[in-house]
């Protein structure tokens, strides 16, 4: 088979060939493979990271005419799997196409591929979170080059210091000579502090979080700032760019600078205050993560944070870590799947509000509440259990007595949709109309402050939801007028949702609007509404054909099927 040094040595020499004729990866590509797009493919293939079949080293060694003793590397070997994409080439030419759009980075070609690549294989839950650090890497890499070297020899500028120190203290007494020392030791420090900044912008690059934290924290001992305090604000201030950033690397780094504080810990209320911390960071990025294990880790330590934490003494703190503790497990429910893990998420919640109280402190009481009434709604809906969903309704209403529309905008209209979602679900499994006008109320509630200028998606999918309630409060009242609005709702969705952004959601919306349009027909006998709904249906069966989604295909031939037996009795008449 086919060495991974025997891939290292062709890949080598495909790169010596490609510099040599003064190619860039995109013109090897082209020139190879008939496609410039395949640049990140021929990167790995420069780098070792590819197996490849002798068909792909064949053109590549005709495209640079290289020696037949370096195509023998691979045409010696076994013949290796097809090298077809991969779901790692499909990440980085995401990652490369997002950076297309922030413009030319001022690096190399080569460099751009090989990091967009390193941050295609993380762990993380959308590419967006990569991309933001592909591009604190692209701006690391640019300051590097930027930079002016420093100087390469430190002996000979020892030396230098010496002397003049040497001379000065001869000439015009130690005085004059310490003052010169002081300075050289100053610039000297400078300069470490410089070359440290350096090593930190090379450890993005590399995508070296523990080395760059080693750095952060030799920088505080040449600032001299290197105390407890000191060290636990720099997580603090790494923890909140990572928050807010997006940026996984920046939270990796906050996390070893608070093990290093936990370990160092002057006493153990600042350790315990350390170990939330930390338990925040790793929730952080756990909740950036597609795999378990890191908001599993998040569980563990909010659990043994609460064990070390006395309730009667610390109430705030204690309700604090179990209001957190339900965030984690949540989060991790949806990772899992696990039904266990949510119980046990609303459970963290029920033991926060224990302490949190709306006339101590509202707002964390409403948080609590809302996120209550997310982890009930859930469950409610996923066993089938009206009493978790009433709960939901609850505490949705709980958190709206302090959200208001005015002051939290945002929260106060998630909270109405969401509510509006729990009581559309009891609507229908209690087929109770009451309960479904009150969804209703509650999606237009919100859509006063959902804006289709800062908002649109979410308004789109609050229309799609109402839509949905209208027609089934039609099926129960037969009101021309609630199949009307709920033709409206519909269209209002697609005006934002679209086939080649949205394409399920778009063809779901496509779906509904065909039923509004035969419950409309239905009501006033136009034909022109069967004629509208076989059109939108259509497009709908179309795009769930190329997504493959076989339960909507099934609901999608009931609408059609639907639609030619009403055509048929209209032919009979």
């Amino acid at each position: 088979m086919v060495t991974s040094d025997a891939l290292k040595a062709f890949g080598a020499a495909v790169r010596k060939s490609r510099v040599e004729a003064g190619w860039t990866l995109s013109t090897l590509a082209e020139e190879a493979f008939g496609n410039s797009d395949r640049k990140g493919f021929v990167s790995q293939i420069e780098r070792g990271k590819r197996p490849i079949t002798p068909l792909t080293a064949g053109k590549l060694a005709e495209a640079l005419a290289l020696k037949d003793d370096v195509l023998d590397l691979i045409l010696k070997g076994d013949l290796p799997a097809e090298d077809t994409t991969t779901a790692e080439d499909s990440r980085a030419a995401q990652l490369l196409a997002e950076t297309e759009k922030d413009g030319d980075p001022a690096i190399g070609e080569d460099l751009l591929i090989a990091l967009a690549y390193e941050y295609a294989g993380t762990d993380t839950t959308d590419v967006r979170i990569a991309h933001q650090d592909l591009k604190a890497a692209l701006e690391a890499a640019t300051r590097m080059q930027a930079r002016a070297e420093l100087p390469d020899n430190t002996d000979d500028g020892v030396a230098a210091v010496r002397a003049a120190l040497q001379q000065l203290n001869k000439t015009e007494g130690p005085e004059a000579g310490g003052a010169y020392l002081d300075d050289a030791i100053a610039r000297k420090a400078a300069e470490m502090g410089a070359l440290l900044d350096l090593g930190v912008d090379q450890d993005r690059v590399r995508n070296d979080p523990g080395a760059a934290a080693q750095k952060v924290l030799m920088k505080l001992q040449t600032d001299a700032i290197a105390d407890w305090d000191a060290i636990r604000e720099t997580a603090d201030h790494w923890l909140d760019i990572g928050q807010r950033m997006g940026r996984s690397f920046d939270l990796k780094v906050a996390e070893n600078l608070f093990n290093h504080a936990l370990q160092t810990a002057p006493s153990p209320q600042l350790r315990g205050r350390v170990m939330e911390q930390l338990a925040q960071t790793t929730l952080a990025r756990g909740m950036q993560e597609t795999s378990p294990g890191t908001l599993s880790l998040a569980v563990t330590l909010f659990r043994d944070r609460i064990t070390q934490t006395d309730r009667a003494a610390h109430p705030v703190d204690w309700a604090r870590l179990y209001h957190a503790l339900g965030t984690a497990l949540q989060v991790l429910a949806g990772r899992t799947g696990d039904l266990g893990d949510l119980k046990a998420a609303a459970d963290a919640y029920e033991q926060a509000l224990l302490e949190r109280r709306p006339d101590i402190d509202p707002m964390d009481w409403a948080k609590t509440q809302n996120n209550l009434a997310a982890a009930n709604a859930t469950l409610g809906e996923k066993m089938t259990d009206s009493a978790r969903l009433e709960s939901a309704a609850h505490a949705y209403r709980a958190a709206l007595t302090v959200f208001s529309k005015e002051d939290t905008p945002a929260a106060w209209a998630s909270a109405q949709s969401n509510l509006g979602n729990v009581l559309a679900t009891l609507g229908m499994q209690g087929d109770d109309a009451g309960k479904l006008k009150q969804a209703v109320e509650a999606y237009q509630a919100a859509l006063e402050v959902q804006s289709k200028e800062q908002q649109p998606m979410l308004r789109a999918t609050t229309q799609h939801n109402l839509g949905n309630v209208l027609l089934l409060l039609h099926r129960a009242d037969n009101d021309l007028v609630t199949a009307q609005a709920a033709l409206a709702a519909f269209d209002a969705a697609l005006r934002v949702r679209s086939p080649d952004k949205t394409p399920l959601s778009w063809a779901m919306s496509q779906e509904n609007k065909s039923e509004a349009h035969v419950a409309l027909f239905q009501k006033t006998g136009d034909a022109q509404h069967l004629d509208a709904a076989e059109n939108a249906v259509s497009k709908a069966y179309e795009m769930y054909q190329t997504a493959d989604a076989a339960d909507h295909l099934k609901n999608a031939r009931s609408v059609i099927n639907q639609i030619k037996e009403l055509r048929a009795r209209v032919r009979t008449h």
